[in-house]
């Protein structure tokens, strides 16, 4: 026959001990989800950052792209200017069919 009052302590110990043990897992979840949520953010800044730098190197594309227009601009005019030269040193004053 055990003394009612040692049931007792042992229930509200038990209690207790188990209302801990909730606490715990409760944290151990926020722990776990902060953690998976943390793992995500790492992966949308790497992701973000491998973006930004396929942006960065077609940004640089297109520069160099531009720069190369330029440039054949640049010697189409050269060419046409001496072409128009060569024409009036030859006294043919019709222009070429290219530059039509």
């Amino acid at each position: 026959a055990t003394p009612l009052f040692v049931v007792r302590n042992g229930n509200r110990r038990d209690k207790r001990e188990r209302e801990r043990e909730k606490r715990q897992g409760v944290a151990f979840e926020k722990v776990m989800d902060t953690s998976l949520e943390l793992a995500q953010l790492r992966q949308d800044l790497l992701l973000l950052e491998h973006v930004l730098q396929l942006e960065k190197e077609r940004r640089i594309q297109a520069e160099r792209q531009a720069e190369a227009e330029k440039q054949v601009c640049l010697q189409l005019q050269l060419l046409l200017t001496r072409e128009k030269k060569l024409r009036k040193a030859a006294g043919m004053s019709a222009p070429s069919p290219r530059a039509r």
